[in-house]
């Protein structure tokens, strides 16, 4: 086995200087934050989490704003906001979310105060009227360029060939496409499955799928939010050249316990979740249903399969330690079984599925400051076995990968929003094919990554607004060290109309090697020396308004650019 140290080489460039350099005068740029905020102790702040308030669930992405002023901010991915640098005295708060309606209390607030409010919103029908009124105060965020927000609920509703799923839904987006009506596989803006990162309560998903591509490993029941940037997205996703889909468990309901039970022909799923002492808990199984429809087809049909089923199942366990500590444990685990006899003294089976689990710990130290640390695990495992004419030939894929991930935010003042963040781990890679009980091929293939962001949300004035973000990543295999700049920026020279602009450098360090006859046979890759990571540029530019009341027309374009050098090969030698 040949052994590699985890040493990256500097380039020409100096890209590892570059990065502190930039880290530096980024910091430099705004050396004033935290004098601003000392100088400001007479201003008080709010924080808290925005809530369902018949569930407990939080709400990712709800506005929260000062009425009569400019401050204002959006629940991050753990539901929390912060408002820093109000003007002590008597003022209204408000709180709106799509589909709830609008929150409004008045509070007082003294001289240097931070005070906690956590805001549960009131859930109400989605009327015409509702839709209107909400479209001209939709949430900031959901507003950006090339992200897109999936409620899931709509997934449920939408008119589905199979079950309601996901991917497919997402697949109705702007911009996405699908290789086929009976593939879940995501083609976004000319971009291959490999090149979108895909995130289960931030653990990466290798291959999310189900019935050869027919659904996607996400059980509706189990998820509480999809997010999608189609392009040009922020400094702190990475590791991908074209997109970022994030999908988040539901956390469980927090104010009673519930239920459901749905039977179909196709899939059948059974959920519950409630609440306890000191937080709350989810459970989802979605299990295949087609064997009584199999078993009656091969009473005149051959070639039947013996056997073919998918189950999986999703969990959370959510602990509410205090009124500043949240811990949460999330898992999944899904497999699919097939048997096929395909002649007398043929038979292939199929055993293939994903494993995810995912720790998180969430602190919040001053009204403009929360850190989040999550530990990751996930597998990928395609098992399949032919056997012809007594000869059996089996193959072992497997993929580990265990992370640490650690972020912040910082919020110093009204204008500025910094976060920053390190995601670090170990990505194995194993390969086995047997014929006739002897092996003829096996590889390993082990690297450790890691990779830091920081980037800082900068509005300088009410017309404008600025996301600057440096992402460095390492790859040890190789040895490489990329430079991710990321910038975008958005001008509303009135309040219905929006211009946008971004640009980024992605680098990608895996490649698929896929199969067109079954995706469970498709191969990851990983760079090595000579074979550097593959790159490309993104530039994106979008205007959105809204014309009348109750319509909205955005507009996007975009143009993307490639590049490797060296060649890859299915043996996983360059």
């Amino acid at each position: 086995m040949i052994q590699r140290s985890f040493k990256f080489q500097r380039s020409r460039f100096g890209y590892k200087s570059l990065f502190f350099i930039g880290f530096l005068l980024l910091l430099a740029q705004h050396g004033d934050l935290f004098a601003q905020q000392e100088s400001s102790s007479q201003a008080a702040s709010l924080n808290g989490y925005v809530t369902d308030s018949e569930t407990g669930e939080t709400l990712l992405l709800a506005s929260v704003a000062i009425e009569g002023t400019t401050r204002g901010s959006s629940t991050n991915s753990a539901g929390y906001y912060s408002i820093v640098n109000i003007e002590p005295g008597t003022v209204t708060v408000l709180a709106s979310y799509i589909g709830y309606q609008l929150f409004r209390r008045e509070i007082t607030l003294s001289p240097g105060e931070t005070r906690r409010l956590d805001i549960e919103l009131i859930p109400e029908s989605l009327q015409l009227e509702e839709v209107i009124i909400e479209s001209q105060t939709e949430k900031e965020a959901q507003r950006n360029i090339g992200v897109a927000q999936v409620n899931t609920e709509l997934i449920k509703k939408l008119p589905s060939v199979l079950e309601p799923d996901v991917f497919r839904s997402i697949q109705l987006l702007p911009g996405v496409k699908a290789a086929s009506d009976f593939s879940s596989g995501l083609y976004i803006r000319g971009g291959s499955p490999d090149q979108t990162l895909i995130l289960l309560d931030q653990t990466t998903v290798y291959n999310p799928t189900h019935f050869f591509g027919f659904f996607s490993t996400f059980n509706p029941d189990a998820v509480k939010d999809v997010r999608l940037f189609k392009g040009g997205y922020p400094a702190e996703y990475g590791g991908r050249l074209g997109s970022v889909l994030t999908v988040f468990n539901k956390d469980g309901n927090r104010v009673e316990q519930e239920g459901s039970v749905s039977l179909g022909l196709l899939a059948s799923r059974l959920s519950f979740e409630g609440p306890y002492r000191k937080g709350s808990y989810m459970f989802a199984v979605r299990r295949s249903t087609l064997e009584p429809l199999l078993s009656a087809l091969s009473q005149t049909v051959d070639n039947i399969p013996k056997a073919f089923y998918f189950v999986d199942v999703n969990g959370k366990i959510n602990l509410d330690a205090n009124d500043k500590d949240r811990f949460s444990l999330a898992f999944y685990a899904g497999t699919d079984y097939v048997r096929f006899p395909f002649s007398d003294d043929a038979e292939i089976k199929l055993n293939y599925g994903n494993q995810t689990i995912s720790s998180n710990w969430r602190r919040i130290y001053t009204s403009g400051l929360f850190t989040s640390v999550t530990l990751t695990g996930s597998r990928y495992f395609n098992l399949p076995t032919f056997e012809i004419a007594g000869t059996p030939f089996d193959r072992r894929n497997n993929i580990f990968d265990f992370s640490f991930k650690g972020d912040l935010e910082v919020q110093p003042n009204e204008k500025h929003n910094i976060s920053a963040g390190l995601w670090a781990g170990t990505l194995t890679l194993k390969l086995r094919d047997r014929f006739d009980g002897n092996e003829n091929f096996s590889s390993r293939i082990q690297s450790n990554y890691a990779s830091a962001f920081v980037q800082d949300e900068w509005r300088p004035s009410e017309p404008w607004l600025f996301n600057i973000g440096l992402r460095l990543n390492g790859f040890e295999d190789g040895s490489y060290l990329r430079l991710d700049p990321r910038v975008s920026m958005e001008y509303r020279p009135q309040d219905r109309v929006r211009l946008q602009f971004a640009y980024g450098r992605y680098h990608q360090f895996l490649t698929l090697i896929s199969n067109e006859a079954f995706s469970g046979f498709d191969v990851w890759l990983t760079t090595d020396e000579g074979v550097p990571p593959a790159f490309g540029d993104q530039f994106v530019a979008g205007l959105k308004t809204i014309p009348f009341s109750g319509y909205a027309f955005d507009l996007e374009i975009y143009y993307r650019s490639t590049g490797t050098t060296g060649t890859w090969t299915a043996a996983g030698k360059r």
